[in-house]
């Protein structure tokens, strides 16, 4: 136990040393730290540095004793003693301190010392409350736990270009929406920020999911996928027919849609193919083939994590905690967060519109805090569900997580193209992209496959669609 204590007596001197004889470096201590979180005759030194600070806006130097002049002229003070070694001791060092590592260490220090102060507040509720305790001290620590980011970090120069770009060829290539044309076109997930999925309602947005999800655990990254409103074993029966493109159930005249374009890359032919899968998941080979795909995907096979919870029980702060739990007991961080469906975080029923904006806006912040990129779902209007043509505008409830997110794809297909396995996505919004496009697709969610082929719309396409939809109207009704 000396060692801890021994790391925390020495940053509390490192950080009072600046606090009282550095202007440049005293000013950020100042700022950002919380004189409650030293302790001891530091602790009275602090609070009076900082007073310092606020009125005079400088370090108080060779005035720190002034500082406390009541304590140090006191014959009865007892700590005299101890005031005047510390304020030798801060002199001596003060040419010495190493400020880059000092204020690196800042964050430390501050969540050590808030830990301490949480694990104390804890104790006591539990012992005079017991159980009645439990959802208070959870909350004490899902505070805590949340404080993620208070390291002191200057920014960047113009002098950064290397940063910048690795920035960009890291954002562009690390992950992938397994559609090369939106792969191509930069509109992909990244880390610090979230890519929406706008879809009407069963229209494929767990599909989106566990499409982007498939192709991060491709390219061996580590995927978390959160579901609020499908349980698990259902999750992970989606992902073994997209993995494997397998049937449910056995399956006869199982086709898939193929397009043929001409030179202009317009329609030529609009196909379906004839496709037989290798099982199905009712078979009784089934246990059987999965294991042995599984096996050969090797070290990639734990890569994923699914976990489901009820609707409305989740906060972000408990989302927090999960990841903090995950990352302690497995060790698991994950890459990329998948989340079905954020609109069914735990919200302020008296208050829903505002609190939803609010938890989008936590959620873009876990991205951020943790390095890691987030995928969502949310649900078009009743507008726009019965609309062909479906814009940002038909996002429902909330219009202000169009502005949270960094990119909005959004999903459209009429009944007629769901029969024909087709669907259109258009990039709605794309932060540093070119947007406002809109792709072809070919789907089959019988066999788990929201993306086979992938096409910029072809210019005809609208044309193809309303001569379907009027030669279906005229075909006469069976008696």
């Amino acid at each position: 136990m000396a060692l801890p204590e021994r790391l925390n007596t020495t940053l509390s001197e490192n950080l009072i040393t600046l606090l009282a004889h550095s202007d440049e470096h005293g000013k950020v201590v100042a700022q950002l730290c919380d004189p409650l979180l030293f302790e001891g005759e530091i602790k009275v030194l602090a609070e009076r540095c900082i007073a310092y600070w606020q009125k005079h806006g400088q370090a108080p130097k060779f005035h720190t004793p002034d500082l406390i002049a009541d304590i140090l002229e006191d014959p009865k003070n007892k700590r005299a003693g101890t005031f005047r070694r510390l304020l030798d001791s801060m002199i001596g060092l003060a040419p010495h301190v190493n400020h880059k590592y000092v204020l690196e260490q800042l964050r430390v220090f501050t969540r050590l010392q808030k830990m301490k102060a949480v694990i104390l507040r804890s104790a006591e509720r539990i012992q005079t409350e017991q159980e009645l305790a439990i959802s208070d001290v959870e909350q004490m620590w899902s505070e805590i736990l949340s404080t993620r980011d208070l390291a002191f970090d200057s920014g960047l120069t113009l002098i950064d270009i290397e940063k910048m770009i690795q920035y960009m060829d890291q954002r562009v290539s690390e992950f992938t929406c397994g559609i090369p044309v939106l792969n191509d076109n930069g509109i992909v997930p990244a880390r610090k920020t979230v890519l929406m999925f706008l879809a009407p309602p069963g229209r494929g947005k767990t599909w989106f999911m566990i499409h982007v999800g498939k192709h991060a655990l491709m390219a061996r990254q580590k995927v978390l996928h959160l579901s609020l409103e499908v349980q698990e074993e259902q999750v992970l029966q989606r992902y073994y027919q997209s993995l494997f493109k397998v049937p449910r159930h056995e399956t006869k005249g199982l086709t898939t849609t193929e397009i043929k374009l001409d030179a202009t890359k317009k329609i030529e032919e609009i196909m379906q193919v004839d496709f037989t899968p290798e099982f199905d998941l009712s078979s009784d080979l089934a246990e059987t083939e999965l294991a042995t795909r599984i096996e050969w995907m090797g070290t990639r096979a734990n890569n994923l994590r699914i976990k489901a919870f009820p609707p409305r029980t989740v906060s972000v702060d408990h989302l927090r905690v999960y990841l903090d739990t995950l990352e302690a007991v497995e060790g698991f961080i994950p890459d990329i967060l998948l989340v079905d469906s954020p609109y069914l975080l735990k919200t302020d029923p008296k208050n829903y519109r505002i609190s939803l904006g609010r938890a989008y806006e936590e959620l873009r912040a876990v991205a951020v805090d943790r390095n890691i990129a987030i995928v969502g779902t949310h649900q078009i209007s009743r507008e726009g569900a019965r609309s062909k043509f479906i814009g940002s505008y038909h996002v429902a409830e909330d219009y202000s997580l169009i502005a949270t997110s960094d990119f909005v794809l959004i999903y459209m297909c009429t009944e007629l193209e769901a029969q024909c396995g087709l669907a259109r996505l258009y990039v709605a919004k794309a932060r540093d992209e070119a947007d406002k496009f809109t792709v072809l697709l070919t789907q089959n969610y019988a066999i788990g496959q929201f993306a086979i082929e992938n096409y910029f719309m072809p210019p005809d396409y609208l044309t193809w669609l309303q001569k379907q939809s009027e030669e279906e109207d005229e075909e006469p009704e069976e008696e």
